[in-house]
């Protein structure tokens, strides 16, 4: 090789070791931090300690801001008036868990009844319990089931535990589950039947966008404070506040989930009371559908957007969520 042509390939060489070294520091000063859910999924237990206690304190710290704004779960209680708290009590175990709507809470309860009725102890996976939501088939008691001080003792003794979901992605599973036929009206199901027919049900998709963006406008006039005295019923539980529906600042919890690491949670939160040798949570990782959630929000305004954080911005702050940037840009 001529003393020209190995300058030039010199050259390249150079030329193309610094293109990539452009390029992966690009890379690195643009690539995002990882979530949350990510970090538990690679993390030491003592690691995942760290991020479960931060949960909590945040939590407190919140809750120490709010607190006395409206009356506790004990001055209700003794004052002898009875308002809905979902609170499933394991007391073979000491263990309670408050079951909020839209967050796998199906499956939790059949984890309880694998724990308290003895018809269940020798099955392995338990998906095979069938009907979880009916719990007079079964052994699960509610903490209302209890007189007032045997309930504030065991809020005081017993592990309490429940598990959130994203604001966002929730009122759309709501939406979807519970409230679509009210808001898409006798012309939706006509309009859905149409289309079936003709084996164009996929276009439905812009008329139901159009329904979702009535119901979002119609939580946010019910504003925030709609399940604040406890009486919200069983459909509209799906839409009141997580806030509401589990007291959340009247419970020392010993730990919050969340689904979107629901997998990692589940399985920590069992080792952390010694039950993971007894039961397991049934494998469950949430697919995000983005996509989804962006073509639903899409159109809604900015002020629309901004009313629906304000109707849950306490769900938001306590457990450490925000407006996806994704949801952000297509409004």
């Amino acid at each position: 090789m001529s003393e020209k042509c190995q300058l030039d390939f010199v050259i390249l060489c150079v030329l193309f070791l610094t293109c990539v070294a452009w390029f992966s520091t690009e890379q690195l000063l643009h690539r995002e931090a990882p979530e949350e859910w990510q970090l538990l999924q690679i993390n030491s237990n003592e690691e995942k300690k760290i991020i479960y206690d931060q949960r909590l304190q945040n939590i407190r710290e919140r809750c120490e801001k709010i607190k006395g704004q409206r009356p506790s779960l004990e001055q209700i209680w003794e004052s002898g008036q009875e308002i809905e708290f979902p609170m499933i009590v394991d007391e073979g175990n000491k263990l309670m868990y408050c079951e909020l709507p839209k967050v796998g809470s199906s499956n939790w309860k059949r984890v309880l009844i694998k724990l308290t009725d003895e018809r269940f102890e020798d099955i392995r996976n338990v998906l095979a319990i069938r009907k979880p939501r009916k719990l007079d088939h079964y052994n699960l008691t509610y903490l209302t089931d209890y007189p007032v001080e045997k309930r504030l003792e065991m809020l005081k003794t017993y592990y309490t535990f429940t598990v959130v979901r994203d604001p966002i992605e929730r009122v759309l599973s709501a939406y979807r589950d519970k409230a679509f036929d009210e808001f898409r009206g006798g012309i939706g199901r006509r309009t859905y039947s149409f289309l079936e027919k003709r084996n164009q049900a996929d276009k439905f998709i812009d008329y139901d966008v159009e329904s979702f963006h009535r119901f979002v406008a119609y939580l946010s006039a019910r504003g925030p404070e709609v399940g604040a005295k406890g009486d919200f019923g069983i459909r509209v539980r799906h839409w009141t506040r997580f806030f509401d529906i589990c007291r959340v600042c009247d419970v020392d919890w010993n730990f919050l989930g969340k689904v979107e690491s629901i997998v990692e949670d589940a399985a920590y939160m069992l080792a952390d009371v010694n039950l993971s040798s007894v039961v397991e949570y049934p494998y469950y990782r949430k697919a995000t559908d983005t996509d989804q959630i962006k073509r639903y929000f899409s159109g809604l305004t900015k002020e629309g957007l901004e009313r629906l954080y304000y109707t849950y911005q306490l769900d938001f702050e306590l457990f450490q969520y925000s407006i996806p940037q994704y949801v952000l840009d297509v409004v």
